[in-house]
Order: C-alpha cells, then structure tokens, then sequence
C-alpha cells in the first residue's frame, strides 16, 4: 500500500476538512471544492457548495453523518457539483469513505478516496502535490 505524505501547510481555511468534494479536471489534476457546514462566515459566504442553517450548531460532524437527512443533503450537494463541472468527481467523507460521481448518477460508495496527484483550489492554485487531500490528524476513521 502506497502511503502519501502529509501537504496541509499549504491549505486556504477550509480546505482538507471534511467533508469535501473533489473534482477530477484531468488525469492526476484534482480540484477540491470545500464543503460548509453550519452558519457561513464571511469567507465561507464565497463558496458555492454548502449545507447549511439546518445543521447550524451542530458541530460534531461524525454522528452527523449517521442522520438521514443531512446524509442525502451531502450527497444532493456533491451530485449538484459533479453536474455543475461536468467532470468525474467524489464526496469525501472521512479517510475510509467516500462517494464516487460519474455520468450524472451516483456511481458506488468506497473506503478508497482520491489521494496524490496535484491538487487544486477553486482558484485554481496549487495547494499540495502527492500528498493526501485533507489535514491531519483527522478522529473520522
């Protein structure tokens, strides 16, 4: 198993938290796109991507993931950019989990998320290469 260096220095507020959606631009090229959760800030107002006011509060994102609701509000965001891009793309959930978007549909559920490559943010700049797509250390395995 190829194991990925850690590029989170490089990371803008709200990029490598999960979750998060990535979008593959071309072979090796990923654009994360950050997800937001809660009541938006200024900065995160920007993003275009974000689940918010029916969360607001609610902080721990890991038993979140366990209600039904928000679950498929995730999943509506992240078909709604995998359809915006016109591109291959994927909702990342935790280290282990993951979602993957093809052809407009849900495509399969997987404990392999993208890794390595060159990342992008949604100005596109790199922000890490080779590394993993996200901060560590992470509680969500």
């Amino acid at each position: 198993m190829k194991t990925y260096r850690d590029i989170s220095e490089n990371f803008s507020q709200g990029y490598g938290e999960f979750p998060y959606i990535i979008i593959r631009e071309w072979h090796g090229v990923y654009r994360q796109v950050p997800v937001t959760l809660g009541v938006m800030d200024e900065h995160q107002a920007k993003l275009k991507y974000s689940v918010c006011n029916t969360f607001a509060g609610n902080t721990q994102y890991k038993k979140l993931l366990k209600n039904e609701l928000f679950f498929e509000s995730l999943k509506k965001l992240a078909l709604q950019a995998h359809i915006d891009y016109s591109k291959r793309s994927c909702l990342v959930l935790s280290p282990k989990r993951c979602i993957y978007f093809e052809d407009g549909r849900i495509e399969n559920e997987s404990k392999s998320i993208p890794t390595g490559g060159k990342l992008l943010d949604m100005n596109s700049k790199t922000i890490g290469q080779g590394g993993i797509h996200y901060k560590i250390p992470v509680a969500y395995c």
